[in-house]
């Protein structure tokens, strides 16, 4: 008998399985792009895909949409804290993800395109500049393939500086990255969705997972609203809300990341992606508005928050960061909206691909690089969860 479920019709009710082969928990990128390849490794699978928020709001639909795999100041850096061997299999996985999207996705669907590409250091950051441009020659043989064969070059391109005072922008380019591009992350994941609804994957949302309670050949999911649900084996893709099922794990905490929309009083012209200060800043035009995010380094007491509120005091960077550090001082801008996300991190950025039981496994841990590793930690989740059912 089907069980009373709190404000759901008999209808609503009746479109919700008992049980199925793989739960996962998190419709995000994660989350999706497992159902993706479960779907295709072994059709026959029952999959149930449960999202808490509508559109995966905690971070997927909520970057810059970047196609990016990191600025050379911040995979040095990334050599510095997690050694070479690891920072190289990550940037690799990263750039191995992002041809596995130009492979499998349509790029009319979800407005993917290659774009110019730069690091831009402020005059404040000549330091890192210096040290950075020393290392180049290094992180170019270490990163180097078919597709990058030669991932970073110096430049000089001036973005307006020197130039008439009309000109609205002051900033440059420094170093050239190559094989970057943009998209549209809420199209990706509405793709995504389409795709596997196709395949026939029960996708749920505005569902809270609340409690997982494993049985002798089930797993016990307990949610809000309640639904009587069970499955033989469950995936843990939440990212940066992975403490709230695992309060007691130190893998994974979440991290605010905001980002801010400046509409400047002036026709603007910014081609491609920027990155700043080891990946903490970056901008990109979207339309005529400047797209600024990141700051979580001169927040770190505030920033380790799953609120999807920004932080004012990261909006106020960001904003004197555009300010003194992209436009000239003619150009007035204008806030038109700002939001946050939460991104999943840890003492390392390696993502987190565990058995946290024989029933439960957890890809998490993406550490602001979602749209890049997703595809590929996804793919891995999906075999190991095929070959241990």
């Amino acid at each position: 008998m089907m069980q009373k479920l709190s404000g759901l019709s008999y209808w609503e009710q009746s479109l919700f399985p008992e049980k199925c082969d793989v739960c996962i928990v998190g419709g995000g990128f994660t989350g999706l792009w497992t159902a993706f390849h479960l779907s295709r490794m072994q059709p026959s699978l029952k999959i149930v895909i449960l999202e808490a928020h509508q559109l995966a709001r905690s971070a997927s639909t909520r970057n810059a949409g970047f196609m990016c795999y990191g600025s050379p100041s911040e995979i040095l850096e990334d050599i510095e804290t997690m050694g070479q061997k690891k920072a190289v299999k990550l940037v690799r996985d990263r750039m191995n993800g992002l041809e596995m999207i130009q492979n499998l996705i349509s790029a009319e669907e979800i407005d993917m395109r290659p774009c110019s590409r730069y690091e831009y250091f402020p005059k404040q950051l000549s330091a890192l500049k210096d040290k950075t441009f020393n290392a180049l020659d290094e992180l170019n043989a270490l990163l180097q393939n078919e597709q990058c064969p030669r991932p970073f070059q110096p430049t000089s391109k001036s973005m307006g500086s020197g130039m008439n005072d009309s000109n609205p922008l002051k900033m440059r380019a420094d170093i050239t990255i190559n094989g970057e591009g943009q998209l549209n992350p809420a199209k990706l994941v509405h793709r995504l969705n389409r795709h596997i609804d196709q395949a026939g994957v029960t996708r749920i949302e505005s569902i809270f997972v609340k409690e997982l309670k494993e049985e002798e050949n089930w797993i016990q999911v307990y949610t809000d609203p309640a639904l009587p649900f069970k499955a033989k084996k469950i995936l843990i893709a939440t990212n940066g809300l992975y403490d709230r099922l695992f309060p007691k794990s130190e893998k994974v905490k979440p991290a605010k990341n905001t980002v801010l929309m400046l509409q400047p009083d002036q026709q603007i012209e910014i081609e491609g992606n920027f990155h700043c200060d080891r990946g903490y800043v970056y901008f990109r035009q979207v339309d005529n508005s400047l797209l600024i995010g990141g700051g979580r380094h001169w927040v770190t007491d505030e920033e380790y928050s799953s609120e999807l509120n920004p932080l004012p005091e990261t909006e106020r960077r960001l904003l004197e960061f555009a300010r003194s550090e992209i436009f000239s001082d003619s150009v007035k801008l204008k806030k038109t909206i700002s939001w946050a996300g939460t991104l999943g991190v840890g003492k390392e950025k390696s993502p987190v691909l565990q058995w946290e039981s024989d029933r439960i496994l957890s890809a998490v841990r993406l550490s602001g690089m979602g749209v890049a590793l997703s595809p590929i930690l996804a793919q891995r989740a999906a075999a190991e969860l095929i070959n241990n059912l």
